[in-house]
C-alpha cells in the first residue's frame, strides 16, 4: 500500500491562523448557510438522478425551498449525465446536452438571463442542446459546447469570465483570446479564476492572479496587473517553459492542480496552508511538480481542489487499487486522515485518506470532500456545519462516512 510518510505541521503559523480564519470564514455553527460558499453537496446516482444535501440558503439544493438538509435528497427531474458544485450554485447536464442550473444568481451565475435566485432547476436555453462539459466556480460558471467553444457567465470582478472586461454577465458569453488552432479539452472554475486544458496538453488561465493561481509567474506583471481578463498560458516555475503534456486539471479557491501524461501531479497558486503539497507554504506563481510516480508504480488518476485543500486519486496500472491522498488545510477533517481541529495543516501529500482501497472518483468542495468507490457507494468527510457530509448530523467528520441512502 502506498505510504507517504512525510508530515509537516507548521506550528509557526498558529498565531496567524486565527486572524486568517476570521477574514476567510471561520467555523461558526450558527452561521447562516446563505453566507457561506461551498457548503453543499451534489452527486448523481447510477440512474443519473440528482441527489443534494447541505446548505440551502440560496436554493443550491434545487429542492424548491431554502431549508438546509443534513441527509441526501433526490430531485425529481430528468436524469443527468454530469454535475458541478459551485459556491452557492449547482449545474447539471442532461443526456441531450441541455444545461440546467439552480441556486444563487446574484451575479448571474445561473446563466438564465436574470439575477433571480432559483430554488429549483431552470434550463439555460440560450446555449441550446449541444453542451458537453460544465464547471462551477465560487460565483461564475463555464461550459464547453460540441464545437469546443468555451462559454462563461456570472461574477466577473477579476476577469474570471475571460471577456476582456470586469462586467458581470447573466447569460453565457463566448470566452475570448483562447489560442487558435487548439481544441479545448476541459475547463475548471475556481474561486475567482478559470482554467482551460487544450488538446495539445497546454493549459491557459484567466482571472485573479494575486496568489499565483494563473501560473504565469512574471512577478513584474503580477505586481502591475493582478487581474487578467484574457487567457494566459500557464508556465512552469522557471518562467520560461510552458506547462505541457497535461491530461487533467482542477481549480480550487486560489490554487490549481494538474496531472500529466505520466501520472505526475503539478500545482500552482496559493499555498499558505500547504494546499499544493510541495513541502512548503510558499505561494507558487508557476507550475511545480508535486507528486512523482514512485517505485511502487502508483500513478495519479484524478485530482480535485477544494477551498484550501487538495485530493488526489492514485492507483496502479491494472486499475485494481484506488487510494485517496490529501494535503492542505485540515481544521474540519477535510483531508479524511482521522485528524481535525487545532488548525491542523499538512504541506506534503499524506498517506491515503482511509483504509479504503477501491475509490474511483473524488470531489473536493469547500471544506469537505466526497468520493465514490468501485461499488458505487458514496462517502463524505470534513466540515459538516450545514449537513454537507450528509450523515444526518452537523458534526464534522475526519474519516469517510458512508452514505447508504444513495443507490
Amino acid at each position: 500500500m502506498y505510504l507517504l510518510t512525510r508530515r509537516l505541521i507548521l506550528l509557526s503559523l498558529l498565531l496567524f491562523l486565527p486572524a486568517f480564519l476570521t477574514a476567510c470564514g471561520n467555523k461558526a455553527e450558527n452561521l447562516p448557510s446563505s453566507l457561506d460558499f461551498w457548503g453543499h453537496s451534489a452527486v448523481l446516482d447510477q440512474t443519473g438522478a440528482v441527489w443534494t444535501w447541505g446548505a440551502n440558503g440560496n436554493g443550491q439544493l434545487g429542492s424548491g425551498s431554502n431549508n438546509d438538509s443534513i441527509t441526501p435528497g433526490k430531485l425529481t427531474f430528468a436524469p443527468m449525465s454530469k454535475i458541478a458544485i459551485g459556491g452557492k450554485q449547482t449545474l447539471a447536464l442532461d443526456g441531450a446536452g441541455n444545461l440546467w442550473s439552480w441556486g444563487c444568481n446574484l451575479n448571474g451565475q445561473l446563466g438564465d438571463g436574470t439575477n433571480i435566485t432559483r430554488t429549483a432547476p431552470v434550463g439555460i436555453v440560450s446555449l441550446g442542446s449541444n453542451i458537453k462539459s460544465v464547471a462551477a466556480g465560487a460565483s461564475h460558471s463555464l461550459a464547453i459546447d460540441a464545437s469546443n467553444n468555451v462559454y462563461a457567465w456570472g461574477y466577473n470582478n477579476t476577469g474570471q469570465l475571460g471577456l476582456n472586461t470586469t462586467v458581470d454577465q447573466n447569460t453565457p458569453q463566448l470566452v475570448q483570446g483562447l489560442p487558435l488552432g487548439k481544441v479545448v479539452a476541459a475547463v475548471a472554475a475556481g474561486g475567482d479564476f478559470s482554467l482551460a486544458l487544450m488538446d495539445d496538453g497546454t493549459v491557459y488561465a484567466w482571472g485573479n492572479n494575486v496568489k499565483g493561481q494563473l501560473g504565469i509567474i512574471n512577478s513584474t506583471v503580477v505586481i502591475a496587473n493582478q487581474f487578467f481578463p484574457l487567457p494566459q498560458q500557464v508556465l512552469k516555475l522557471d518562467g520560461v517553459t510552458p506547462l505541457s503534456d497535461i491530461v487533467k486539471i482542477a481549480a480550487g479557491g486560489s490554487h490549481a492542480l494538474a496531472i500529466d501524461g505520466n501520472g505526475n501531479i503539478w500545482g500552482w497558486g496559493h499555498n499558505l496552508l500547504g494546499q499544493l503539497g510541495d513541502g512548503t507554504t510558499v505561494d507558487r506563481f508557476g507550475g511545480v511538480q508535486l507528486f512523482t510516480v514512485g517505485s511502487d508504480g502508483y500513478l495519479a488518476k484524478e485530482v480535485s481542489a477544494g477551498r484550501d485543500h487538495s485530493l488526489a486519486l492514485i492507483g496502479d496500472l491494472a486499475e485494481t487499487v484506488g487510494l485517496v491522498i490529501a494535503t492542505g488545510y485540515n481544521y474540519f477533517g477535510q483531508l479524511g486522515n482521522g485528524v481535525s481541529g487545532n488548525y491542523n495543516l499538512y504541506s506534503s501529500w499524506e498517506p491515503e485518506v482511509s483504509d479504503i482501497t477501491n475509490f474511483k472518483t473524488i470531489v473536493a468542495v469547500g471544506d469537505h470532500s466526497i468520493a465514490k468507490d468501485a461499488n458505487g457507494t458514496y462517502w463524505a468527510w470534513g466540515r459538516n456545519s450545514y449537513g454537507q457530509v450528509g450523515d444526518g448530523t452537523r458534526t464534522d467528520r475526519s474519516l469517510p462516512t458512508e452514505l447508504p441512502s444513495i443507490p
